[in-house]
């Protein structure tokens, strides 16, 4: 189920899984017959049914859903251009090959040790924050079918916009998400906590916290500035990782620079106006600009 395959795996699959819950032989299950059996299914049933394994799961595990997590991530395919696909698109991808077509997948989790609640596939070419926005009300459903009760819903700090902070407060879902560094807000608040932070009780005594209240893009929200060593060694890891290969990058600019100086270079040449591009570029990745310096000199040639 964890380790989706080629169309040819799936009597071996079949052999292995539907024993336990059909009479159905698995070599009457050809790749034809699949497809056609489930593109009888609709969106609908489709929904209905993960609503009711997810209500299922709770009652059987005890599943806590008054705080559920919401992320999205891409898968890459490897279908042809020519492929008319209403699904794998191209898009903004995670692995960043942007020469192939993706298919989107967002994932609903319990707040008990992150189980699968729903998914929903999406086209790759569709924004994040446009498929929270359309599968809102599917998620009230969920709720609705795991029992009353309070509903926050944690997101990635890429999930924003005020319409729809709008449209998960009229769902009934309070919501965390990360504020970015970027925003004046952010940075005027991170220097008003100097000094501020207090370590929290128990396991989490290597955190330190402070709250504050702030307008947000019109909106009243609750700001809390957290320092955490562990978080702090995953961002010290991206940012000298993002730090290297733009230094590599750099030198071997700079080398092409000597040939071009030299003569020797093969190729399109740098212009001053394209280097500059270039570098910009290179450290627009958030704090890189701030800990590696490059100073652009010389003539226009």
């Amino acid at each position: 189920m964890c380790a989706p395959a080629a169309k040819r795996e799936l009597a071996a699959f079949l052999e292995e899984a539907l024993p336990r819950f059909s009479v159905v032989r698995s070599k009457a299950f050809t790749g034809q017959s699949f497809h056609r059996i489930t593109r009888g299914v609709s969106e609908e049933t489709y929904e209905a049914v993960q609503l009711q394994l997810a209500r299922r799961a709770c009652e059987l595990y005890g599943l806590k859903t008054d705080v559920l997590a919401y992320d999205t991530t891409n898968f890459d395919t490897f279908i042809a251009t020519t492929t008319k696909s209403s699904l794998a698109r191209r898009g903004h991808a995670k692995s960043k090959r942007a020469d192939l077509k993706v298919v989107g997948l967002a994932l609903m989790t319990s707040g008990t040790h992150s189980v699968p609640l729903f998914h929903r596939a999406y086209a790759g070419n569709d924004s994040d924050k446009t498929v929270l926005g359309e599968t809102l009300g599917i998620l009230a459903k969920l709720h609705a079918e795991l029992g009353r009760g309070d509903r926050t819903l944690v997101r990635d700090g890429g999930f924003g916009g005020v319409q729809l902070e709008l449209d998960l407060g009229a769902n009934g879902y309070r919501s965390v998400s990360v504020l970015a560094l970027s925003t004046t807000t952010a940075r005027a608040v991170l220097a008003e906590s100097a000094g501020k932070l207090k370590r929290l009780p128990g396991s989490l005594c290597s955190i330190g916290a402070w709250r504050t209240r702030v307008t947000f893009e019109g909106l009243d929200r609750t700001l809390v500035v957290v320092e955490s060593p562990e978080l702090l060694k995953g961002q010290l890891r991206g940012l000298a990782s993002a730090t290297r290969k733009a230094r590599r990058t750099l030198e071997k600019i700079a080398r092409r620079l000597g040939e071009q100086r030299a003569g020797t270079a093969k190729g399109r040449r740098y212009t001053q106006t394209s280097l500059k591009r270039r570098i910009e570029k290179l450290t627009a990745r958030e704090h890189v600009r701030e800990v590696l310096k490059v100073t652009l000199g010389g003539t226009r040639a």
